[in-house]
């Protein structure tokens, strides 16, 4: 088995179409092509965190807007997690991307969070089964992000190829 980063979805479907890989395993894009079968697994939610030492860790409410000008560590913008964030901060009348973005992968997002200045968004599952995470606090924050037409919002699907 090899397991391999694939951060577009049009990375995932060529890389399916051309049988390089068998399945892929993540978040749905809101249109599946007819020629790829799905299932739905599980449902994921994106969180906004901050290191369990930042100043945002003991606030009881917090508005998307508040965070606007603090650094974030963000999913690539061409990934569908990407979009979904872009979308949420345009929803919220807020510029995108924010002042002070750094964009990678989820690494990059726990050594920025473990510094204490950075906010990141996490998905649900990573909190849960991530290993090796600095002590994360899952900020009160309400992420306006529409559910997706005909598939349930946030799920996470099992792609793979139904090539005839």
């Amino acid at each position: 088995m090899h397991v391999m980063p694939l951060a577009t979805v049009s990375q995932q479907y060529r890389e399916l179409r051309e049988r390089t890989i068998d399945l892929f395993l993540g978040r749905i894009p809101d249109s599946i092509d007819d020629d790829v079968a799905a299932e739905i697994l599980f449902e994921d939610r994106i969180f906004v965190v901050a290191g369990s030492q930042s100043r945002w860790a003991r606030r009881r409410r917090i508005k998307l807007a508040e965070l606007a000008d603090e650094p974030w560590s963000m999913p690539m913008p061409d990934t569908l997690v990407g979009s979904l964030v872009a979308d949420a901060f345009r929803a919220g009348g807020l510029k995108y991307p924010p002042k002070g973005v750094a964009f990678g992968t989820i690494h990059l997002h726990s050594a920025l969070l473990a510094s204490g200045d950075f906010v990141a968004i996490f998905p649900g599952q990573m909190l849960q089964f991530g290993t090796h995470l600095p002590p994360l606090k899952i900020l009160p924050v309400e992420l306006p992000i529409p559910p997706s037409p005909g598939i349930r919002p946030s799920g996470a699907a099992l792609l793979g190829g139904g090539f005839s």
